[in-house]
């Protein structure tokens, strides 16, 4: 059956009716997510798993979304099949994301996260491929799209931390599970950018991979990922391990998504008077800051206030990328494109940094790995200030020119 939601090249307006879906899309999404992935390192925690486990387990995701994100991207420019691809996919994650609940070995869980993965890495990239693709020249729009996720996310975080705080861990999976199938139901619905290379996709492909400028960028997108990973995967062990209840850790979380709504409804203005290097540096520094201070937090009451800067960390890196990764698109490779920079920063980075962070929460325990996090951030940020001043720091300067 043809989605008569599906649209392919016409850009429609922000405030046309169709794309407030995109916007409950994002709510739904991130809602059900919330009810997951904060709180699955402290299930395995729970399930007896060490450090070094647990940092396997945590670093397939966004292994597999190293992949993934560009494989089912690539596979829906070359079919322009992405609202079919996004249907699978969200049907896919919600199951797999429960079935974990399921398993009962180290061994067995493994496969099934492996799966989770798969299905889960091409929703957001189909997604602001999507937004972009229907914005078109008002692409600078995108964050008030984007600022619906982190308003679910901070809706739901403080609810579904009072609810395992009451009934246990356990009850994470059927709240997920329920959001993701509200998720589809909305997915049904909404338009998604059926724009693709078709016949064409290997010429695309092949230009997308030469272009150095992007391929940068990427890599610096997969050295900013390692930091990240440790951030947004294992807070919540860190705030564990000095006493945070779970209602403060969705509290926290709450901080954060607040900050980010913030962010992402001025993502235009920063833009323009900012413009992506200036804001993804921004971002990288607000990093720093969070991975140092949360090294040396005692005081539980005090994660809220550290939280606030996810805002310019989590979503001007993203804004920036998104936005570059847009720029540097052959026509028609969108989904790929931001395949990719999915790839890079929660793909190989995050994975790498994952399974370093799990290692190491063994080994020197959680307040020195983030500091150690923070010190490897650090030597990004100052590589990203000193780029522009090396012979090829101006193919840097290039990527992330606003021309």
């Amino acid at each position: 059956m043809q989605n008569t939601h599906e649209t392919s090249n016409i850009a429609d307006p922000p405030s046309h009716p169709r794309m407030f879906l995109l916007k409950v899309f994002n709510f739904t999404f991130f809602a059900g997510l919330a009810g997951l992935a904060p709180f699955l390192v402290l299930y395995f925690e729970q399930f007896g798993l060490s450090g070094s486990q647990i940092g396997v387990l945590t670093a397939i995701p966004p292994f597999i979304t190293l992949f993934a994100s560009s494989v089912w991207g690539a596979i829906g420019d070359a079919t322009r099949q992405h609202g079919r691809i996004m249907w699978v996919a969200v049907a896919g994650a919600g199951i797999f994301g429960f079935l974990i609940s399921q398993a009962t070995s180290f061994s067995s869980l493994i496969p099934i996260v492996i799966l989770y993965a798969i299905f889960i890495a091409p929703i957001m990239p189909l997604l602001d491929n999507s937004i972009l693709g229907m914005l078109g020249k008002e692409a600078t729009q995108y964050g008030k799209f984007r600022l619906w996720g982190a308003v679910g996310w901070g809706a739901a975080a403080p609810l579904i931390g009072l609810v395992v705080e009451r009934s246990g861990l356990d009850w994470t999976f059927p709240i997920f599970l329920g959001g993701m199938l509200i998720t589809l139901f909305v997915a049904f619905f909404m338009p998604v950018s059926q724009k693709g290379i078709g016949k064409e996709f290997k010429s695309g492909l092949n230009i997308l991979l030469r272009d150095k400028e992007l391929l940068l960028f990427l890599g610096t997108m997969f050295v900013i990922g390692m930091g990240l990973g440790i951030v947004d995967i294992y807070l919540f062990i860190r705030l564990d391990d000095i006493g945070t209840s779970k209602v403060l850790m969705g509290f926290t979380l709450t901080m954060g998504t607040a900050s980010e709504i913030v962010i992402f409804f001025f993502t235009d203005r920063l833009l323009k008077h900012l413009g992506t290097s200036r804001l993804l540096k921004i971002g990288v520094g607000a990093l720093l800051l969070q991975l140092i201070g949360y090294s040396f937090l005692t005081v539980p009451w005090v994660a809220p206030l550290i939280q606030i800067l996810h805002g310019p960390s989590f979503a001007g890196m993203w804004t920036a990328g998104v936005t570059i990764a847009n720029k540097r698109s052959p026509e028609g490779m969108g989904a790929t494109s931001q395949g990719l920079f999915t790839s890079a920063l929660f793909g190989l980075g995050a994975s790498v940094g994952l399974l370093f962070g799990g290692y190491l929460f063994d080994v020197i325990g959680t307040a020195l790995t983030f500091r150690l996090a923070g010190l490897w951030v650090f030597m990004i940020l100052i590589f990203l200030i000193l780029a522009g001043r090396t012979r090829w720091g101006s193919i840097f300067s290039v990527v992330l020119s606003e021309e």
